[in-house]
């Protein structure tokens, strides 16, 4: 083995190898070595400095310089190595190595050339795997980090859990195992056998930064608590994990083997609570390693107690609760913002139960109820409630009627199922049977009653409920419940927890609190579920239940939780867009259990968003599937999981089911267009198609989808701008456009859409009569393919404009026939203004003093300048309401308070602040500061501004009790005018104003908006107002940059603008610059009116524009002229066309020319002539290129000494 060197110094991972026979014969070679190793390199930093690179890359901090000092040389050590260690004071502050770093200078092969660089090996303890050793390459040339890697192999841990057995050892459904698609395909009763649980050895599967796994527990751990889930069975309160309360604890060694037995109750003893604990230990984790290698990392928010400095904020690790003591029947997760731990609570579910009505010789199916008595058989005569308020058999008032002793019953309908049995139960009864008020079967009663329930509840279809209040009315009727099978415990069930897991992901990506929101949220935990226990063979077409495991006491496998089980078969699942809209009529096709019928409900609303991309996640396992498929199963499987993780955080606030729809497409469009495409079609054949419209953003009953089941083109307008930069003529050289100069408005067109578009026109437009548009303000956009976008400069003209305001409103709408609505967008351009101090501020431009201070040290993105949310017009400073903790302020700039003169702050403002009838949780203060924003106190101890109120305290706000404005104000929509007299209280001082918005760790509001700030009885002023231009136009020179060029390629040619001319004969200045064409010209010398060129090598004939600039000092004018290069004269060629068979694969390095001509030297005496490439040329065609082949044979012939027949 040979490794590659220039000048004694290794080539980073190069060799090659020789097989030799007995008879020192070559029978093999392999290997790579790089062709651009032919000359000395240059070390501009030395090892100190990448080894304080390396360091700051692996602590997340970067360590001074002189932290580290270079002891003796270790006797028997190389001297390339060289060693570094930290100084005492350094190590004090938490710079530890566990040995010296170690550093050497190397080569670092890039595909065209070699980087000089410096491998350091460093030995560092982290919190979650204790000793480690990582290995990088920094370059010598920038200090950049070229490569990492770890060097430490983790210790695994096995955990009996419901999993697959081979990698990536996907979670099962349950403890039933892999029941999706259900078998039988229609609802039945029947319940699958158990299966038995695998072992599954694991250390955790992400790849970080590193190129290694994050260890899911530290080495020597005992107990379910890792890094990033602290898994435990919530028994007893408090909340959290406290006395009483159990982790998983190790059988063995790194060995969690607790077998989970089905039969027992799973709260039954320790064993069985470690069981389940073990399993919600492990899909959580699970569920953290594969999000994080598609984006759901430390920096975009995941949650863990050591964020190893790779951003992000830390110390909040997963809180999974098993058994959860505070409910049934349900789960749920609570997600605070980065840095605090989401808490996943998983409830016991009622199990499957025998039960039924007996009256009259005869048996009736029946609906449970999810509260009150589980085990009864109470026989008892029945009499029907009167409440005497109608309807009067609905019990949802009192009844006044004694039930001693009999079973009451009531009708369903006007109140809830809670209610009714209360009232019932109030009365005396021994039991309650509501009936069912519209055709149809039973259902669950869910839902909170008011108060504790004692007494049995079940439910009867409309049909059975007529036999009872008739012919069987007061006699003697059986009511039976008898548990047959433990409770099933919700941790278990794999679909329930990535469910859960899934809204803990949405809520860190996705910021809002409206219902669209909250109900695809919903539908994205069932995405989720769906499809992490897909698998290759999965009939997608089949009945795909949610929470089956969980909800054994219906239906079991075909509906779960859901309405209807999902399924890309219309038969199974009619679901489609508008069935988000109450009102909406549900499908009739197929088996429904309609337990809720409003269709804007969070969970119902949200199985029409999981639909959708259930359809999507379906089509692309499709494509999976087909011989030309660009990826497995798997692969498709995590590259959807990656458009999830894009698309949440490509979303905006509060989306919209289309426009999280576009922002999923976007997250697709940029990885693969075919999957795009075919995405796209999925929502389309479920209604949300390309034209398809949402509800309103603010829509509670989800009323107003527009359907559409096409895919169609959609285009967009970006970077509106007008320059003062096109042919013509220039007063000055502001960058504005004056009055009588004229320009460029530039607008880019982009395809956004996922089919191609023709036809299309920008129409531009100007709110001011003076502004015109010379060549026309129709212009046609060339047809564009998705992804491909065009910039489009149209000449704009003031000349006729006398004076022009501070700024002008430019429009561009963009419009095709395959469009579904015309594309819009305005822009508000500055025109032929000098700055000037003023006390006002309008916003109408964005100020340079505006800066956003986080005040907790975390909190960004609150403040910015744009158009009116709330109701204005005009562009205002606004202050988002975050449904998280944040804490931040805008500060004005510094006056010094008149000794004589009032100061005055005032401000018009709007807002909509989180706050209910009774509470005011988030607000907006206004803060004071005399010492140069050192102590910060609030106006409201000189002036009264108004507020809504105080602040509560209940949910960590950081403006708790303090008065605020909150809610909305007075006026709303309408803006409100606050003006703060502080008369001469600061007389003579530097005062500062701020602006401060907190927010709590819940939900969040459109939040505050400020417009019209002024400042008075202060100095200097703090703003800048603009005013006209002064500059005059009437004696601009005039350009000439003579006629069109024509030329062939490689032949000397000339520009000509001395024709250009000044009316007041000023002399002249010229500058040159490309205008279209690709810029090939050397205009570095170009200050001239005549330019000397030589005309570019090109392939086919091609037009270039150029453009001159002449300029007397105070105004300019430009002119074009066109450059035509034809193909170059015609040669006499007799040679033989020859092909470089000396290039190196794409990923070792240059082609094989040798490089800079410097020979490269071989471990163990070979040399390699031109640095080790090929030199040889050989006549063949390109198709006899192998893929690397040829070059590493070249390589071995020359370092043999031997030359290919017809090489030169």
């Amino acid at each position: 083995m040979y490794r590659q060197r220039v000048d004694g110094v290794e080539v980073f991972d190069t060799r090659v190898s020789l097989l030799l026979d007995g008879r020192g014969q070559l029978r093999a070679a392999g290997g790579q070595l790089h062709g651009a190793a032919g000359r000395p390199y240059a070390f501009a930093h030395g090892p100190a400095s990448a080894v304080t690179t390396a360091l700051a890359d692996c602590w997340g901090r970067r360590a001074p310089r002189a932290s580290l000092v270079s002891p003796s040389p270790i006797a028997g050590r190389h001297q390339v190595d060289v060693y570094f260690v930290p100084t005492e004071a350094a190590r004090a502050s938490g710079y530890a190595l566990d040995r010296p770093a170690r550093a050497r200078r190397v080569l670092f092969p890039m595909p065209t050339r070699l980087v000089p660089a410096t491998y350091v090996e460093l030995w560092v303890t982290e919190a979650a795997r204790g000793p480690i050793l990582v290995a990088y390459v920094v370059s010598a040339e920038d200090q950049s980090v070229l490569h990492r890697r770890l060097l430490t192999d983790d210790e695994s841990v096995s955990y009996t859990v419901f999993a697959d057995t081979g990698a990536p050892f996907l979670p099962v459904d349950g403890p039933f195992g892999d029941v999706t698609p259900d078998a039988a395909g229609v609802p039945v009763d029947a319940l699958p056998s158990y299966v038995g649980q695998a072992v599954v050895t694991m250390e955790g599967f992400n790849t970080n930064p590193v190129g290694a796994a994050d260890p899911w527990l530290p080495t020597g751990a005992t107990e379910s608590r890792g890094n990033n889930v602290d898994a435990y069975a919530d028994l007893s309160s408090p909340d959290g994990f406290s006395a009483g309360d159990l982790r998983a604890s190790t059988t063995a060694p790194t060995t969690f083997d607790h077998v989970f037995d089905p039969t027992r109750e799973p709260d039954a003893d320790a064993t069985q609570q470690s069981a389940v604990v073990t399993q919600l230990f492990y899909v959580n984790n699970w569920l953290h390693d594969y999000f994080y290698d598609v984006g759901f990392t430390e920096a975009a928010g995941n949650a863990q107690e050591d964020n190893f400095g790779r951003g992000g904020e830390a110390g909040d690790r997963l809180w999974v609760e098993a058994m959860d003591y505070g409910g049934t029947n349900n789960a749920n997760m609570s997600t605070p913002s980065d840095g605090s731990s989401p808490r996943m609570q998983m409830f016991l579910w009622r199990g499957k139960a025998v039960a039924g009505v007996e009256a009259a010789g005869a048996s009736y199916d029946v609906g449970v109820a999810l509260w009150g008595p589980t085990d009864f058989d109470e026989t008892a005569p029945t009499a029907l409630v009167d409440d005497g308020v109608a309807t009067f058999t609905d019990a949802c008032e009192a009844i006044a009627a004694d039930f001693a002793g009999q079973i009451a019953l009531i009708d369903r309908g006007n109140c809830t199922f809670g209610v009714k049995v209360r009232n019932a139960q109030a009365a005396g009864a021994v039991g309650a049977i509501v009936m069912n008020n519209r055709a149809g079967g039973t259902t669950t009663m869910s839902g909170t009653p008011p108060g504790p329930v004692t007494i049995p509840a079940l439910f009867v279809s409309q049909g059975d409920g007529a036999v009872l209040r008739g012919a069987a009315l007061g006699m003697a009727t059986r009511m039976l419940r008898t548990p047959s099978v433990p409770r099933p415990d919700s941790s278990l069930d794999a679909t329930v927890v990535v469910h859960e897991w899934g809204h803990y992901l949405h809520n860190r990506l996705v910021n809002g609190s409206s219902r669209q929101r909250r109900a695809m949220g919903e539908g994205w935990g069932d995405l989720l579920a769906l499809m992490m226990l897909a698998r290759p063979s999965d009939d997608f077409a089949g009945a795909h239940p949610h929470a089956g495991f969980s909800n054994q006491g219906r239906e079991f496998i075909y509906f779960g939780t859901r309405r209807v089980p999902y399924s890309t078969n219309r038969a199974l699942n009619d679901l489609s867009f508008r069935h988000i809209s109450v009102g909406e009529a549900l499908p009739t096709l197929h088996p429904l259990d309609a337990s809720s019928s409003n269709n804007a409900e969070v969970h119902n609303a949200g199985e029409v968003w999981a639909t959708l991309m259930f359809e999507a996640f379906a089509s692309l396992a499709d494509r999976s599937r087909e011989a030309t498929s660009p990826y497995s199963f798997e692969e498709m499987r995590a590259r959807f999981a990656a458009y999830v993780v894009l698309g949440m955080q490509l979303a905006p606030r509060n989306p919209t089911y289309t426009e999280q729809r576009d922002a999923f497409l976007a997250a697709a469009l940029d990885t693969d267009l075919e999957d795009a495409r075919r995405i796209a079609l999925a929502f389309a054949r479920r209604g949300a198609g390309t034209c398809a419209e949402a509800p309103s953003r603010g829509s509670t009953d989800l009323v107003g989808v527009v359907e559409d089941f096409t895919v169609g083109a959609a285009g967009a307008l970006e970077g509106l701008a007008v320059e003062a930069d096109g042919p013509g003529r220039l007063c000055d050289a502001d960058g504005l456009l004056d009055a009588g100069e004229n320009g460029l408005v530039r607008v880019a067109v982009q395809n956004t859409g996922l089919i191609a578009f023709s036809d299309a026109v920008v129409v531009v437009g100007a709110g001011d009569p003076g502004v015109t548009f010379p060549a026309g303000s129709v212009w046609p956009v060339s047809d564009l393919g998705p992804g491909e976008s065009e910039e489009l400069s149209i000449p704009i003209d003031a000349s006729e404009a006398a004076a022009i305001a501070d700024h002008v409103v430019v429009s561009a709408t963009l419009s095709a026939p395959a469009f579904c609505d015309d594309v819009l967008i305005e822009e508000r351009v500055p025109m032929d203004r000098d700055e000037a101090p003023s006390t006002l501020e309008t916003f109408e431009v964005l100020p340079g003093w505006l800066r956003e201070s986080s005040l907790d040290g975390t909190s960004v993105g609150v403040w910015s300048v744009g158009p009116s949310t709330l109701g204005g017009v005009t562009e205002t400073l606004r202050a988002v309401d975050m449904a998280s903790l944040t804490d931040t302020a805008v500060e004005l700039p510094e006056v010094t308070a008149s000794a004589t003169e009032s100061l005055v702050l005032t401000f018009e403002h709007r807002f909509d602040f989180e706050a209910s009838d009774t509470v005011l949780w988030d607000g907006g203060v206004v803060e004071v500061s005399t010492d140069g924003g050192g102590t910060w106190v609030d106006v409201d101890g000189y002036v009264d501004p108004g507020y809504t109120g105080a602040l509560s305290d209940r949910a960590g706000s950081p403006l708790s009790l303090r008065p605020a404005f909150s809610g909305t104000n007075p006026s709303a929509p309408a803006a409100d005018l606050v003006s703060l007299d502080f008369g001469t209280a600061f007389a003579a001082m530097p005062v500062r104003f701020r602006f401060r918005v907190g927010t709590d760790e819940a939900t969040g509001g459109p939040g505050w908006e400020l417009d019209e700030v002024s400042i008075t009885g202060g100095d200097p002023a703090p703003f800048t107002a603009f005013e006209a231009d002064v500059a005059e136009c009437a004696d601009a020179p005039v350009a000439d940059a003579g006629p069109d060029v024509e030329v062939f390629s490689g032949e000397l040619f000339a520009l000509d603008a001395t024709a250009s001319f000044d009316p007041n004969d000023d002399p002249l200045t010229y500058s040159w610059e490309h205008v279209s064409g690709e810029p090939l010209f050397d205009l570095a010398a170009a200050a001239t009116d005549t330019l000397e060129l030589t005309a570019p090598s090109v392939d086919v004939p091609t037009d270039f524009e150029l453009r001159v600039r002449v300029s007397d000092g105070a105004a300019s004018s430009t002119d074009d002229v066109r450059v035509r290069v034809l193909l170059a004269r015609p040669m006499a060629d007799a040679g033989t066309t020859m092909f470089d068979t000396g290039t190196m694969p794409s990923d070792g390095g240059a082609g094989g020319d040798g490089g800079a001509g410097g020979d490269a030297e071989i471990d163990g005496g070979l040399r390699v002539i031109g640095g080790g490439g090929c030199s040889c040329r050989a006549a063949t065609s390109p198709a006899d290129r192998g893929p690397g082949g040829l070059w590493l044979l070249g390589v071995i012939m020359a370092a043999l000494g031997l030359r290919r027949r017809g090489s030169r």
